[in-house]
């Protein structure tokens, strides 16, 4: 059964996810890293070349972590399908500029690995390997998963595969993230669902979708796995 309603993943209680957490997959976006610049210099390019109006940096950070197609057309209605290609190809040619880890996020993947925890990246972008990897995050977590083959967020599915690529249950597992629909998502693979609130979501919006745990960053995160043990 998929959940693609904030009241109805919060009304779930995710059986087994107790006791001790063997693998943890991540949100990429406002969750590892800040790629808020980096993506509201290529939609503020690409607005350039249709002679489109540019969205603010704040209109920009309020659509990360949502399907790139449903969250541009907000900014400037439905347009074709060639623009999303031409969006990728400019934010690649800047080499992932601006996107950078959030504090203490690298050296937090460590502390987590360090104790036989497994990482993962699971993200609504379509080929996220390149932009983890030139993030630093790729020389940390080895399992990447994007919505190439894949449905997006809100359905489990990237979740899923993560842990399958990690060899580990959903049930024994959590997924973090920073907007409504990864707690959705988190409940629909069968994991436990933990927020942060470094994107624009409140603790309380968080709490509302599904999270059984909110967090500042992914910093606390070592702690609060300890103190399920």
């Amino acid at each position: 059964m998929g959940y693609n309603s904030k009241s109805e993943a919060a009304s779930l209680i995710v059986k087994g996810c107790v006791g001790v957490i063997e693998a943890v997959a991540f949100d990429f976006d406002l969750t590892l890293v800040d790629s808020s610049q980096g993506i509201w210099a290529t939609i503020c390019a690409l607005a350039d070349e249709l002679g489109l109006r540019k969205p603010s940096l704040d209109e920009v950070k309020a659509t990360i972590g949502y399907s790139l197609k449903d969250a541009m057309a907000g900014f400037w209605g439905r347009l074709g399908d060639g623009w999303v290609e031409r969006y990728r190809e400019i934010f690649a040619a800047q080499h992932y500029q601006g996107v950078v880890p959030l504090p203490g996020v690298i050296e937090t993947l460590k502390t987590l690995k360090s104790r036989g925890i497994g990482v993962a990246v699971a993200t609504n972008r379509l080929s996220p390997d390149d932009v983890v990897n030139a993030s630093g995050v790729g020389a940390v977590c080895s399992v990447i998963v994007g919505i190439r083959t894949l449905p997006s967020k809100p359905s489990g599915a990237i979740i899923s595969e993560a842990f399958r690529l990690l060899g580990v249950d959903p049930q024994s597992s959590a997924y973090v993230g920073d907007t409504d629909i990864d707690m959705i998502a988190a409940a629909n693979a069968g994991c436990m669902p933990i927020g942060v609130t470094t994107g624009n979501h409140s603790a309380a919006d968080l709490q509302k979708a599904g999270a059984r745990h909110v967090l500042s960053s992914v910093v606390e995160l070592p702690d609060l796995l300890a103190g399920l043990e």
